[in-house]
């Protein structure tokens, strides 16, 4: 694995100003898959980013792969609560529709995990999956 970054002055007409930017790569080569066979030629996995901050690669490189967690989450809570869509266009009826959706989720979760922390529920017929062909 490779990381590494620079950094470059950026001049914006839209803004009118110039700034410093920092490119920041992380380049990752694999040479055996996770079943254990080897690849040829090697995988090789390139990121990217931008960034302003001063902080180290690794912790701007850190920061970016839990940006990723949030999204998985808060794709989780835009379609387990069925949020894609908001039902105004006025910013403060949205927030509140979103803190109420995320007040349920909460609490659905905190039942969820209560009834796995427990024995497991009986279940009166066995489960079977349907599977749809699109």
């Amino acid at each position: 694995m490779s990381i590494g970054s620079d950094w470059k002055k950026v001049s914006s007409k839209q803004f009118k100003s110039s700034f410093t930017l920092r490119t920041g790569y992380e380049i990752t080569e694999r040479t055996i898959d996770k079943n254990g066979q080897y690849l040829m030629p090697a995988d090789i996995e390139v990121e990217t980013w931008w960034t302003n901050l001063g902080l180290s690669d690794e912790d701007i490189i850190a920061l970016y792969h839990a940006h990723g967690e949030c999204e998985q989450f808060h794709s989780e809570v835009k379609t387990d609560m069925d949020l894609e869509r908001l039902p105004s266009g006025k910013f403060a009826t949205n927030a509140l529709i979103l803190e109420l959706g995320l007040v349920a989720y909460n609490i659905l979760r905190m039942i969820g995990q209560k009834s796995i922390g427990g024995r497991a529920p009986r279940q009166k017929r066995e489960v079977k999956r349907c599977a749809f062909a699109l």
